[in-house]
């Protein structure tokens, strides 16, 4: 399902706040693991996952399975209009 203009552009910039936060907080599980051995912190939200699941495969899996869902993108789930079916 595609739903046009499901986030207005000013609500991208606090989804994404929350998901780099998600990621660092993997990143340092990975790297107190010794999983990983740079943070990549100095890298932006998309070149920092994608380096993180160089270094580790499986590193985008384990950020889902962490289970943890950002309030900001509840929030907006919960104030949707989609139908759940």
């Amino acid at each position: 399902m595609v739903i046009d203009k499901y986030f207005e552009l000013s609500e991208l910039e606090p989804c994404r706040e929350s998901i780099k936060l998600l990621v660092d907080d993997l990143a340092h599980r990975l790297y107190n693991a010794g999983k990983i051995q740079d943070l990549h912190s100095d890298e932006g939200l998309f070149q920092r996952l994608t380096s993180l699941e160089a270094e580790f495969p499986g590193a985008n899996i384990l950020l889902h399975k962490l289970g943890e869902l950002p309030q900001v993108l509840l929030l907006k789930y919960i104030d949707s209009n989609i139908p759940i079916t």
